[in-house]
């Protein structure tokens, strides 16, 4: 089946971004890394609410510099620099805020299934949808949101390593979702949960959250710098930690990667 790709354009992702419009909108061709190009619009006197997305990337990153696969118009590969000011002091919850406004969209698009694997990879089922990295740049005064999602992808789109592990929109619903409406829609709602923590507080976004985890209960293994560890996924903290029963103990997570044990 042809795919159906219209091109990035600004009107139409402001359309869909609707009262939360931001503040300026830049659409790339071709970049390295998103991630890198809002730092340096940042370093430049760039603010809160600038939007950075681009058609391909050729160095696109995840968590632990791990390389996040950007073809040329399948994926949404989008970044936004938010004011540390402006958004609190969310330092360990950041990740989640944005985690759950990425899920938010993905289900938005037809993926009700999707849901949160801690900290903020977003999966339909056990397979990897969407994934972010927030880096936060305090010489700038700002954190950048970078944010992949695939979209329009087939699993021959994939690499082989990745078929068994990732998926899409398309491959979730059998239909070629707007990347535009999807860019409008995820930066929608990172401003309203953002907008929410700073006027509520953490609470209600952590609720939120649970409701979206998809770890909770389950048996889990984690992996960070003092080592691997084995057990049980019990909640998420008020501070945004996982908290994980190891044996009689519970013991707080602020980082690591997650696997599920069934």
């Amino acid at each position: 089946m042809n795919k159906h790709i219209e091109p990035l354009d600004e009107r139409g992702i402001r359309a869909a971004a609707g009262e939360h419009c931001p503040a300026e909108i830049i659409i790339l061709d071709e970049t390295g890394s998103v991630m890198d190009d809002a730092a340096e619009l940042a370093a430049r006197g760039r603010s809160h609410g600038t939007v950075i997305v681009a058609e391909e990337q050729k160095a696109g990153r995840g968590r632990h510099g791990r390389t996040w696969e950007s073809t040329r118009s399948l994926g949404l590969y989008i970044a936004v620099i938010l004011d540390e000011n402006i958004s609190g002091d969310p330092s360990s919850l950041m990740s989640l805020i944005c985690g759950l406004a990425v899920c938010e969209t993905v289900r938005g698009a037809s993926v009700p299934e999707a849901g949160v694997k801690w900290p903020n990879d977003v999966l339909a089922g056990e397979r990897k949808i969407a994934g972010i990295l927030v880096s936060k740049k305090p010489a700038d005064g700002v954190y950048i949101v970078g944010v992949g999602i695939n979209v329009h992808h087939r699993k021959d789109d994939f690499t082989p390593e990745l078929q068994g592990k990732a998926t899409s929109i398309y491959l979730e619903t059998g239909s070629d979702v707007s990347r535009n409406e999807v860019a409008g829609s995820l930066v929608r709602n990172l401003f309203e949960k953002n907008s929410a923590f700073i006027n509520e507080g953490p609470l209600p976004v952590i609720e939120e959250y649970r409701g979206l985890c998809s770890i909770l209960g389950e048996q889990i293994e984690i992996t960070e710098a003092d080592g691997v560890f084995k057990g049980i996924a019990e909640d998420i903290a008020a501070d945004g930690a996982l908290l994980v029963r190891i044996g009689s103990e519970i013991k707080a997570f602020y980082s690591g990667d997650v696997s599920i044990k069934r």
